[in-house]
């Protein structure tokens, strides 16, 4: 077994205990680090055998344990509860209010494409959130057809998610949406990149003001929605890491995976993908965006866009991994050119 930290022994030993309550004998067998991110984030899958009286009918399942020290799995572990009841409440084909209309067309279909994983429970001492692994390759941005079909579905999906009632608590304004995905602070950057000093503060003021004066519909957004969070099994999109996910406006998770799409598809793929995830995210709830006491789609869409960007740059300095000098550049370029976050936004549909 894999015993990089002390903590992932802790988590086989909560497995079993765990399975002792519900009158089952296991054996943690292995443990494997899937992934680590800094400071101290790591993800471990273990593989548990439970024993039967006879040998031949023992079972072998796989269970993620997700350690994250900044407490987040509590989070995570509430907001997977409460998305995964409201979905199998539509699938139940019980009628659901939503977040953004109260017309038949504004309802979640009756079988959903988005899936949540089960998550089982957390253990406060070990800040680790247990859940069932799910055996699935991530969706590649390599793979062309798939990735279609895949665009396909995560518009399918997202819609279903911003269909869903509000999680408790309150919308996040525009400034608290985004300025908890961003480290270190955008000013910190502009002094190592005195060039983009000026783009950096005018995008700033731009999220003060808007702020100020933008209305729009709050839904749920998960705010990490892409390729590398989606897990395909047959038609049914799984959607992971749910820790960021708050009220807030929809339009920035539909720039999130727009900028995505752009930053790791090859151009060509990358517009015909960016087409057919619109066309299913539109087509799933038709008339959903009335104009009337809303701030634009497409001004909303194109800020947030320039934000990720920017926040992509952050991350790229704060890791200062392979390349991250040339790839925080492409990010600041990409924040600076508003003629291509408009293009990377399909025209029609809402």
């Amino acid at each position: 077994m894999n015993l990089e930290r002390p903590n992932i022994q802790a988590g086989a030993d909560s497995l079993r205990a765990h399975f002792a309550l519900r009158g089952q004998c296991v054996s943690v067998a292995d443990a494997t680090v899937l992934s680590k991110s800094p400071p101290e984030r790591y993800v471990v899958r273990y593989r548990v055998e439970i024993e039967a009286e006879i040998a031949e009918n023992a079972e072998t399942c796989w269970v993620v344990g997700k350690f994250d020290d900044s407490g987040a799995g509590a989070r995570s572990y509430q907001i997977m509860q409460r998305v995964r009841a409201a979905l199998n409440s539509v699938d139940a084909g019980d009628t659901v209010d939503t977040a953004v209309g109260d017309s038949g067309d504004d309802r979640p279909s009756a079988r959903a494409t988005l899936a949540v994983p089960e998550p089982w429970y957390y253990v406060v001492g070990l800040q680790c959130l247990f859940l069932p692994y799910i055996n699935a390759a991530p969706a590649s941005p390599h793979d062309t057809p798939a990735c279609l079909n895949t665009c396909r579905l995560a518009g399918k999906a997202l819609s279903e998610l911003h269909r869903l009632p509000l999680l408790p608590g309150p919308t996040l304004p525009v400034q608290r949406q985004l300025f908890e995905l961003i480290s270190p602070h955008p000013m910190e950057l502009a002094r190592v990149a005195p060039k983009y000093r000026e783009p950096i503060t005018r995008l700033l003021d731009q999220i003060q003001g808007a702020a100020e004066v933008w209305r729009w519909p709050a839904t749920v957004v998960h705010r990490d929605f892409q390729l590398r969070q989606m897990l395909l099994v047959g038609q049914t999109l799984w959607l992971l890491d749910w820790d960021q996910a708050a009220n807030g406006d929809p339009a920035l998770d539909l720039a999130y995976f727009l900028g995505y799409l752009h930053t790791h598809l090859p151009t060509a793929d990358a517009e015909q993908a960016r087409s057919e995830f619109w066309r299913a995210y539109f087509d799933s709830a038709p008339n959903r965006w009335p104009a009337q006491d809303q701030t634009p789609l497409m001004e909303r869409i194109e800020l947030y866009l320039r934000f990720n960007f920017l926040r992509r740059a952050c991350r790229r300095f704060r890791l200062r991994d392979q390349n991250w000098r040339a790839q925080m550049t492409e990010m600041l370029e990409a924040m600076s050119d508003h003629l291509l976050c408009r293009r990377l936004i399909p025209t029609g549909k809402f």
